[in-house]
């Protein structure tokens, strides 16, 4: 993303009470924004975005028609609402995603055709299509996600045209340089590659990856309108639209590649050596094939849920697809994005395995130790654990673990005739490890608090030792002033399937609980 740049001012005003330029002011807020992004996550990189924020509403109030300020202040506003480590309150998160929006819009007002400005409106109706998903109903979702991938097929068709504008007119400046001898005009200086970056007009960064980046978000907008949409042919077509997206994208990387493979050949025979590849100018396939996974896994889903279908082929292409993205990451690395990539990739493939195991197991498969349906909740338990060595302190995924210790345990519950026997031995071991995981969590949760369901989920697990009944009705207790609710536990059935013990469930004391609940 373009973000305003000007010469660092010499002298800087150290008088706190002299007013601040525009210029100052956008200064010190580009300051405060890049020590956000090298901090990445954490409250202090969230504080250092705030703080931006806060600068760049000053300077716009000081020039309103400023377009890059505007710009700035409306996509650092949505940074903050997608801040994840640690993430604001769901209503926090729709004021701010409201405001993006808001300010977005009021951006492209200024300047009708800043790409970037679009793209990022596109993402920002996405995500609050989503938070509705989550927090109101599918109904409230569906005129963002519509808007969504309007705006994404207006922004890909001015990021082509202008892309192959500026390719063409480079290719036909260069077949007059080869009739001067293949003089390089120096004065094309806004193009690196003539492959891979254009600018459009207004100067926004055109790439075979913008391209791609568009295609692929626009495939997911409309995957999840299908979802979401009543009409099961209407469902179907929006569906077919997100794969003709990806299948355009992967046309898009072809050529790309066989552009890149017809220069080197041309660079070779020019110098008689091979020519080095700039890392920089790969294409992004796992983006591609993430967002493939993404809508197959959840294509499947929808089929078995909404028209009682099952098809495990949406599910086996799907973690194909993902296993693909897994393998192109290195295990090893200098570079701690290189890190968290691999771990949400990984996280991402055990998503898909446990949304296939369910539906299996909702399909009617019969259960022991080894079904399929079990296999695939070990591999999806190997495959959190291993994103875990990537992310040491991610607590999403250690909370991640923990469920699958309780989703395993229930299933060796499932199995057991009496306390006696050897699967319910399995389940205590479980539930033990599971417990150890979130205990991990619960430490970690000064810095990455825990949603309410995890102190639930350790009440339930405690539920089955005589002797932490009083550690059970303090968890117990502490989700309830986390904001828990009788509601929020049948929920919670549906994540993770796994109930208190029925010992416990029939104790006066949690009688009463439960009734204060309701």
């Amino acid at each position: 993303m373009n973000r305003y740049r000007k010469n660092k001012i010499g002298n800087k005003k150290s008088n706190a009470e002299i007013k601040k330029t525009f210029s100052e002011l956008m200064e010190d807020a580009i300051e405060q924004e890049e020590k956000g992004e090298r901090y990445g996550d954490g409250k202090k990189a969230r504080k250092f975005y705030e703080n931006a924020c806060d600068l760049y509403e000053k300077a716009h109030n000081k020039e309103k028609q400023d377009f890059t300020c505007l710009y700035n202040w409306a996509r650092v506003t949505y940074i903050l609402a997608t801040f994840s480590k640690p993430s604001f309150s769901s209503q926090k998160k729709i004021n701010l995603l409201q405001l993006a929006i808001e300010r977005f819009r009021s951006a492209l007002n200024l300047n009708p055709k800043a790409l970037d400005a679009m793209f990022n409106l596109k993402q920002a109706l996405s995500s609050f299509g989503e938070i509705c998903l989550d927090e109101v109903s599918e109904q409230a979702a569906i005129p963002f996600f519509k808007e969504a991938c309007e705006l994404g097929d207006k922004v890909f068709d001015l990021q082509e045209e202008a892309y192959r504008h500026t390719n063409n007119a480079f290719s036909d400046k260069n077949e007059e340089n080869d009739k001067h001898q293949h003089e390089q005009d120096e004065s094309i200086d806004t193009i690196y590659n003539k492959n891979e970056i254009m600018y459009d007009e207004e100067g926004d960064v055109i790439t075979m990856n913008s391209l791609i980046e568009t295609l692929t978000t626009n495939a997911e907008d409309l995957n999840n309108l299908s979802t979401i949409i009543e009409d099961t042919a209407e469902s179907e077509k929006l569906f077919n639209q997100a794969l003709e997206k990806l299948k355009k994208a992967e046309e898009l990387a072809k050529e790309i590649e066989a552009n890149k493979l017809k220069n080197e050949n041309e660079a070779k025979d020019s110098c008689g050596h091979d020519v080095d590849e700039d890392d920089d100018d790969e294409i992004d396939l796992n983006s591609i094939d993430s967002t493939y996974a993404t809508i197959l896994s959840s294509r499947g889903e929808y089929l078995f849920n909404t028209l009682g279908i099952f098809d495990a082929v949406f599910f086996e292409n799907a973690l194909e697809h993902q296993n693909k993205v897994i393998q192109r990451i290195p295990e090893s690395s200098n570079s701690q994005v290189v890190y968290q990539q691999k771990a949400q990739e990984l996280c991402n493939k055990a998503d898909i395995l446990c949304s296939f195991a369910e539906t299996l197991m909702n399909n009617g498969e019969s259960i022991d130790e080894h079904s399929p349906s079990q296999e695939m909740y070990r591999e999806a338990l190997a495959a959190y654990e291993k994103a875990l060595t990537f992310e040491d302190s991610n607590n999403s995924i250690i909370c991640r673990i923990g469920d699958m210790k309780l989703i395993l345990a229930q299933n060796y519950l499932f199995l057991s005739e009496s306390k006696d026997d050897e699967a319910y031995q399995s389940m205590l071991q479980l539930v033990r490890q599971g417990l150890d995981i979130y205990k991990k969590a619960l430490k970690n949760s000064v810095e990455e608090p825990v949603e309410p369901e995890i102190y639930l989920r350790v009440a339930k697990g405690l539920s089955y030792y005589d002797d932490l009944t009083t550690q059970c009705q303090g968890m117990l207790k502490k989700f309830v002033q986390m904001g828990g609710s009788l509601e929020m536990m049948e929920d919670d059935r549906q994540f993770v399937n796994f109930d208190f013990c029925d010992d416990i469930k029939n104790k006066p004391w949690f009688i009463q609980g439960m009734k204060q609940l309701e």
